[in-house]
């Protein structure tokens, strides 16, 4: 294999599934319905997610929680259908050809995993007039609250991936809303030197631009640049958006992928 990709601040997009691999994959998420487990953060209508996930999981503030989240090490392979197993594959596979580098799943961890928004869940663009409609700007930084150094002899922190694979999209379209020029460095920098008050109005400030979402494509970045869910101008009670959703840190020769 050739040397390693660098993951650069521009995110890649990777066609992975055809149409009909997602469509299958969601009727295995739908199927599994008991298993989603409801969220509702800063007053947003409720989204769900199928898997367990770090940001949400492993909050500090909700230890609690924690224990829930490494007892899902596993759960996919006990639950996922043929259509799952599949996609899965396809995007380990094609993660590991796009950078260069062997992908597993973290040893102990969650695998990858669904987010689904359905009707009113589906973040929107009105920001102003409505902030519950909004998803919020942020650094992709849950890799920080997971023990690497005791699952792994050679662990390297200073370079991660986030990634998105749309399989349902609302009428409206989809994407992902990404600020290049606003790496975790220079926010910390701007935020000490009070040019901001916080990443919320960083992002006000400067322009953002939008990466829209294909179904099948994989879309793949670093996670230190400040990005959202990009909103959509409207969304029916008919509208869904799914997508499988993971993370990586490369230890010990390899993408350790999770959620």
């Amino acid at each position: 294999m050739a040397e390693r990709r660098r993951v650069g601040s521009e995110p890649a997009l990777i066609p992975v599934a055809d149409a009909r691999a997602a469509r299958a994959a969601c009727e295995e998420v739908y199927a599994n319905r008991p298993r989603w487990v409801t969220r509702r953060l800063n007053g947003k209508p409720p989204m769900h997610t199928l898997g367990r996930a770090a940001y949400l999981d492993l909050d500090p503030a909700r230890p609690e929680r924690h224990a829930d989240y490494f007892a899902d090490a596993g759960e996919q392979a006990r639950w996922a259908g043929p259509a799952v197993r599949e996609l899965t594959a396809g995007v380990r596979a094609a993660l590991a050809e796009h950078l260069h580098a062997p992908v597993d799943v973290a040893a102990g961890l969650p695998a990858p995993g669904f987010h689904v928004f359905v009707g009113a869940a589906i973040p929107r663009t009105d920001c102003v007039a409505r902030a519950s409609d909004c998803a919020s700007s942020h650094f992709d930084l849950q890799y920080r609250r997971i023990d690497w150094e005791r699952r792994y002899a050679e662990v390297d922190l200073s370079e991660t991936i986030s990634f998105t694979l749309p399989l349902r999209l609302p009428a409206a379209g989809g994407g992902l809303t990404v600020w290049e020029a606003l790496t975790l460095e220079r926010m910390r920098d701007a935020l000490a030197a009070g040019r901001f008050a916080d990443l919320a109005s960083a992002a006000h400030a400067v322009p953002g631009e939008d990466v829209r979402y294909a179904v099948g494509t994989l879309v793949v970045h670093g996670g230190h640049v400040l990005h959202q869910i990009a909103g959509v101008p409207r969304a029916s009670v008919l509208d869904e958006r799914i997508t499988l959703q993971g993370h990586g840190v490369f230890a010990d020769g390899a993408w350790r992928v999770y959620w």
